[in-house]
């Protein structure tokens, strides 16, 4: 199974790199840590967690956090980093998220990496959501009785297609693009393969190639992306 630090660390080796992750989970903490990254990981105002890992051994592994908003400046220097991470952040943002992208290329050093994961809205899993008329984002935009919104709902979710014009758009270069399925409940099998290619022969006979085209295209539940920032 792709994970995203897998696949992070088989585009770029971030050993000695000062990273920045952004809406830092972490129970990741540990991976980023053992790739040998000098990381600082930003907490949400008022959060509790603890960057730190107790080994077997006893030994405590801990890293660096700073508490920001993400959504306001982010409280560094311009240049400040080689590397800025955002693993399932960007779906979360409640305002304008091009403010968020334009002080990530801010605190990036001249051609340093961002990568960015985010749930792809044009995934195979999502287009069965909607044969069974389910609600398709991972985490709705509203509680179930439509309330006080949680801090972990999904304001918008992406498309593979959006996510890449929106950051090229803000003058990243991309260096690689890929999505998969990470979870136990993607839909996998020979069910799901037949009905793929049911519709995929469907569109065609009506003569839609590019969309039958397009159905095995860029499909995965996760989108992650390498963009460099070419000051």
């Amino acid at each position: 199974m792709v994970t995203s630090i897998d696949h992070l660390c088989s585009l770029v080796k971030p050993r000695g790199m000062k990273v920045l992750d952004l809406g830092h989970d972490p129970c990741m903490g540990l991976l980023l840590k053992n790739t040998g990254m000098d990381l600082i990981a930003n907490l949400a105002p008022g959060s509790t967690d603890a960057c730190s890992f107790k080994t077997k051994d006893g030994e405590e592994i801990r890293w660096h956090s700073d508490i920001f908003d993400f959504e306001e400046p982010f409280p560094y220097p311009d240049n400040s980093f080689d590397m800025v991470t955002a693993f399932e952040v960007i779906e979360h943002i409640k305002d304008n998220p091009r403010h968020f992208i334009t002080e990530v290329k801010r605190v990036l050093k001249s051609d340093g990496y961002f990568y960015l994961t985010t749930p792809n809205i044009n995934c195979w899993s999502k287009i069965i959501r909607q044969f069974r008329a389910d609600q398709i984002y991972d985490s709705i935009p509203y509680s179930r009785d439509y309330g006080k919104r949680h801090f972990m709902s999904h304001t918008f979710e992406w498309s593979f297609w959006e996510v890449r014009n929106f950051l090229c758009s803000e003058g990243f270069n991309i260096v690689s693009k890929k999505t998969w399925d990470p979870y136990l409940n993607d839909e996998k099998g020979v069910r799901s393969l037949c009905l793929r290619i049911l519709i995929f022969v469907s569109l065609i006979i009506s003569g839609y190639l590019k969309e039958a085209a397009l159905l095995w295209k860029d499909r995965g539940h996760v989108i992650g992306m390498l963009l460099i920032n070419p000051k």
